[in-house]
């Protein structure tokens, strides 16, 4: 659901509070009494998406950077927006791990949202069939940990139950969905390889680790029947204590969720704690649907496939979306993205655009140059019509060069 006029206003308020007291007023923005300075204060912001920090914030009373600004080192381990999708700029080619939603068949998703159709896209259902092998894979394997499948194809809360009901609906065909999941099992077990990922990542720690050795379908066949049939919700016991089956958990993530909720049943992910994972036979295996919950900062456990049919014309907003930026330790190979022609192209932009602000503020810590004196410069994209980096309401600083000399 988009945020209340009362959430916005929430969000001001604490803002403004922050802005108050990093520049020494007290919460009403008032100086104190006496003009009495406060004894220490420290404020440090950290952030995956600092367009709006740098764009929005003037010089007075703000959160502009005013002593340092730096950049993190990137964990080589970790699957960020260039060892996805690449960047030609420094020869980097990426990982070929994501597959394309065609034009129909996102036509064919608006008119399932609004129930004018029934079936399930062929480009959907070959996404659940791939999470389906790799999570009879990763069982095979005695991985105890859980395995989660992210589907994102709007922000509508209705939009969410109607894909609930198709995937759940879609999941006892079973004949078809074994035949989907052995066709793709045959196009997918080895599109993916070690050397693929030492070209997208040369320093990739792990990769004296990465199991190549996959089973025959035949023998991912009962392991995926056992999953289908066992279609179930979290389930609450007595004691209100979550409580996890062996087969395919589904589950909606929004604010509705739970209300709509089965008597007995939690439909909102929660992931099982450490204890409980110790005492399972199996990985447990779920399926999470939703929006915007699950593009803000909520982490998706043994996230191997994601159907990811969103589209926004903020560089920001979409980069706060991408779940599957993380850690991959034991199944990197496995990992697949469903995403459309235009949001691809948009994530390969976006990785152009973080290298190059990263590059810039590299040089503000060499050069030992002052954020309060200097502000940083960040790629515009005009290649791509109406991408902007950040909503205008945030960017209001922003300045904005007709030419580029850089090189």
């Amino acid at each position: 659901a988009e945020s209340t006029e009362e959430e916005e206003q929430d969000r001001c308020a604490i803002n403004q509070m922050i802005v108050n007291l990093v520049n020494g007023r007290m919460s009403d923005g008032s100086i104190p009494p006496g003009n009495i300075k406060f004894q220490s204060m420290n404020y440090i912001s950290y952030t995956a998406t600092p367009y709006a920090n740098v764009l929005n914030e003037g010089p007075g009373l703000s959160l502009y950077p005013k002593d340092f600004i730096c950049t993190l080192p990137e964990a080589y381990e970790y699957f960020g927006a260039k060892v996805i999708f690449g960047n030609e700029e420094e020869n980097c080619p990426g990982l070929p791990i994501v597959r394309r939603i065609q034009p129909a068949e996102e036509e064919q998703l608006k008119k399932v949202h609004k129930e004018q159709l029934f079936d399930l896209p062929e480009s959907f259902k070959k996404s659940i069939a791939w999470f389906l092998c790799a999570a009879a894979i990763q069982r095979k394997r005695d991985v105890k940990k859980s395995i989660s499948m992210l589907i994102h194809t709007a922000a509508i809360q209705n939009h969410h139950f109607v894909i609930y009901e198709r995937v759940r609906y879609w999941l006892t065909k079973t004949e078809e969905v074994i035949s989907v999941c052995r066709s793709i099992y045959d196009i997918e077990v080895h599109s993916v390889t070690k050397e693929d990922l030492r070209d997208a990542n040369p320093y990739y720690g792990f990769l004296d680790e990465i199991n190549e050795d996959y089973p025959i379908f035949d023998e991912l066949q009962d392991e995926i029947l056992s999953l289908l049939g066992d279609i179930r919700n979290i389930e609450l016991g007595e004691d209100k204590k979550l409580e996890y089956g062996e087969g395919i958990h589904l589950c909606v993530d929004n604010c509705r969720a739970n209300k709509e909720a089965e008597e007995g049943t939690y439909l909102r992910i929660v992931y099982p704690t450490d204890e409980q994972l110790k005492a399972m036979s199996k990985a447990p295996v779920f399926i999470v649907i939703g929006g915007n919950p699950l593009s803000r900062g909520l982490t998706i456990d043994g996230l191997v496939c994601t159907f990811f049919a969103r589209n926004s014309n903020l560089a920001d907003t979409l980069m706060q979306m991408a779940r599957w930026f993380g850690y991959r330790r034991g199944y990197e190979l496995l990992q697949r993205i469903w995403m459309t022609d235009s949001v691809v192209e948009k994530f390969e932009a976006l990785t152009k655009i973080d290298m190059d602000l990263k590059r810039e503020v590299e040089r503000f810590m060499k050069e030992g140059a002052s954020p309060s004196k200097f502000g940083p410069r960040i790629r515009n994209i005009p290649e791509i019509a109406k991408f902007r980096i950040t909503s205008k309401n945030k960017s209001q600083q922003a300045e904005y060069d007709d030419f580029d000399f850089c090189g």
